[in-house]
Formats: structure tokens, C-alpha cells, sequence
């Protein structure tokens, strides 16, 4: 059987329709689970700056003014499998950093 051009072309189309429609790939999600913000304002910018550093994937997530002068937040991180992470969110453009020692007492707990 000889494959003519026409032939051809229909064959990789639906080749990659198959494909495409076989793929179990999703996008992580890029949201975590659930949110209390405190800050009045730019808490997504914050949220993504924190999500730079740490996963905030299936979280519980306080976010909170930090002390100090310019910008600060503090995004506290739970766990479902009880670790804490603290990330400092910084400045006009919004740097973040893990902080080294976190609360003893988190309030996404």
C-alpha cells in the first residue's frame, strides 16, 4: 500500500490528536490550598514571590505584615505533613527569602 501526501497528512494529524488526547500531563497547580491574607494590598505579587523559594502547593498559608522599614510580609507556610517554612517577602520588588528561624508557634497552624 502506497501512502500518498493527502494520506500522509491525515495520518499525523490524527496521530497527534491522539496524543494530545491520551495525555495525562497537568499543570502543577500554582495556588495553595487555602489563603488567609492580612496585608491590604499586593498579596498575590506577594504570594508568587513566595512561591519562588518554596512549594505552596496543598498549604495553609498566613500572610501578615513584617516589622522593619519599606515593604515587608510574612508568609507562613504549613505542611500537611506538619513542616513550617517562614519566607520574608522584601522591598518594592518583592525578594523572598526563607527565613532561618521561624516562629515556634506558626500561625497557619
Amino acid at each position: 500500500m502506497q501512502i500518498t501526501g493527502r494520506r500522509l497528512g491525515f495520518l499525523l494529524i490524527a496521530l497527534l490528536l491522539g496524543v494530545g488526547a491520551c495525555s495525562t500531563t497537568q499543570p502543577p497547580s500554582s495556588h495553595p490550598a487555602q489563603v488567609n491574607c492580612q496585608i491590604g494590598e499586593g498579596c498575590d505579587g506577594v504570594l508568587a514571590a513566595a512561591a519562588q523559594v518554596v512549594s505552596l502547593d496543598q498549604t495553609r498559608v498566613v500572610v501578615d505584615y513584617g516589622r522593619g522599614r519599606g515593604f515587608h510580609a510574612e508568609v507562613h507556610v504549613c505542611y500537611r505533613d506538619g513542616q513550617y517554612m517562614l519566607v520574608d517577602v522584601m522591598g518594592d520588588a518583592l525578594t523572598a527569602s526563607v527565613r532561618a528561624e521561624p516562629w515556634p508557634s506558626p500561625p497557619c497552624r
